[in-house]
Protein backbone atom coordinates (compact mmCIF):
# COMPACT_ATOMS: atom_id res chain seq x y z
CA UNK A 1 0.00 0.00 0.00
CA UNK A 2 1.54 3.38 -0.94
CA UNK A 3 2.55 6.01 2.06
CA UNK A 4 -0.38 8.29 3.62
CA UNK A 5 0.49 11.63 2.89
CA UNK A 6 0.67 12.03 6.76
CA UNK A 7 3.62 9.06 6.37
CA UNK A 8 5.34 11.18 3.63
CA UNK A 9 6.07 14.55 5.94
CA UNK A 10 7.82 14.17 9.18
CA UNK A 11 6.02 15.50 12.28
CA UNK A 12 8.67 16.44 15.49
CA UNK A 13 6.60 18.21 18.15
CA UNK A 14 8.00 20.80 20.00
CA UNK A 15 6.71 23.66 22.23
CA UNK A 16 7.23 27.25 21.25
CA UNK A 17 7.06 29.86 24.42
CA UNK A 18 2.91 29.98 23.71
CA UNK A 19 3.01 26.12 24.12
CA UNK A 20 0.16 25.19 21.42
CA UNK A 21 2.44 25.05 18.10
CA UNK A 22 4.37 21.95 16.57
CA UNK A 23 6.76 21.86 14.48
CA UNK A 24 6.66 20.09 10.82
CA UNK A 25 8.91 19.64 8.43
CA UNK A 26 8.37 20.18 4.75
CA UNK A 27 11.26 20.24 2.15
CA UNK A 28 11.89 23.97 1.48
CA UNK A 29 11.25 23.84 -2.27
CA UNK A 30 7.80 22.20 -1.69
CA UNK A 31 6.63 25.60 -0.17
CA UNK A 32 9.00 27.93 -2.26
CA UNK A 33 7.57 26.67 -5.43
CA UNK A 34 4.15 28.01 -4.70
CA UNK A 35 5.00 31.55 -4.36
CA UNK A 36 7.51 34.51 -4.74
CA UNK A 37 6.24 35.31 -0.76
CA UNK A 38 6.30 31.81 0.42
CA UNK A 39 9.77 31.44 -1.57
CA UNK A 40 11.00 34.57 0.55
CA UNK A 41 10.19 32.71 3.87
CA UNK A 42 10.83 29.38 3.23
CA UNK A 43 14.63 30.37 1.74
CA UNK A 44 14.53 32.71 5.27
CA UNK A 45 13.37 29.93 7.43
CA UNK A 46 15.79 27.02 6.26
CA UNK A 47 18.21 29.55 6.75
CA UNK A 48 17.57 31.06 9.98
CA UNK A 49 15.59 27.83 11.80
CA UNK A 50 12.14 27.29 12.05
CA UNK A 51 9.75 30.34 11.31
CA UNK A 52 7.01 30.35 13.55
CA UNK A 53 3.41 31.07 12.28
CA UNK A 54 1.60 31.89 15.08
CA UNK A 55 -1.83 32.62 13.22
CA UNK A 56 -1.83 29.11 11.00
CA UNK A 57 -3.01 26.04 13.16
CA UNK A 58 -1.61 22.83 12.81
CA UNK A 59 -4.45 21.78 10.22
CA UNK A 60 -4.08 24.08 7.69
CA UNK A 61 -0.22 24.19 7.69
CA UNK A 62 -0.83 20.48 7.17
CA UNK A 63 -3.01 21.46 4.46
CA UNK A 64 -0.61 23.78 2.91
CA UNK A 65 1.83 21.21 2.37
CA UNK A 66 -0.15 18.50 1.17
CA UNK A 67 -0.96 20.64 -1.76
CA UNK A 68 2.64 22.01 -2.02
CA UNK A 69 3.63 18.04 -2.15
CA UNK A 70 0.33 16.96 -4.29
CA UNK A 71 -1.35 19.84 -6.07
CA UNK A 72 -4.25 18.96 -4.35
CA UNK A 73 -5.68 19.16 -0.56
CA UNK A 74 -7.82 17.69 1.75
CA UNK A 75 -11.03 20.28 2.49
CA UNK A 76 -11.69 20.66 6.50
CA UNK A 77 -14.44 19.50 8.00
CA UNK A 78 -17.49 22.62 8.36
CA UNK A 79 -17.86 23.49 11.50
CA UNK A 80 -21.36 22.90 13.24
CA UNK A 81 -23.52 25.86 13.59
CA UNK A 82 -24.10 25.68 16.97
CA UNK A 83 -20.13 26.17 17.88
CA UNK A 84 -19.81 29.15 15.56
CA UNK A 85 -22.93 30.03 17.63
CA UNK A 86 -21.28 29.68 20.90
CA UNK A 87 -18.40 31.09 19.68
CA UNK A 88 -20.47 34.60 18.66
CA UNK A 89 -21.92 34.47 21.90
CA UNK A 90 -18.80 34.42 23.78
CA UNK A 91 -17.74 37.12 21.88
CA UNK A 92 -20.66 39.43 22.76
CA UNK A 93 -20.71 38.58 26.29
CA UNK A 94 -17.11 39.61 27.08
CA UNK A 95 -16.73 42.23 29.11
CA UNK A 96 -15.01 45.22 27.35
CA UNK A 97 -12.16 46.79 28.46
Amino acid sequence: MPATFRQIITFSVGKYVDGRSSEISVHEEAIAQLSQPLRAIAIKDFENGPEVWPNVNRGTFERLAQFAYTGDYTVPKPLRRRAVEDVQEAVENEPSS
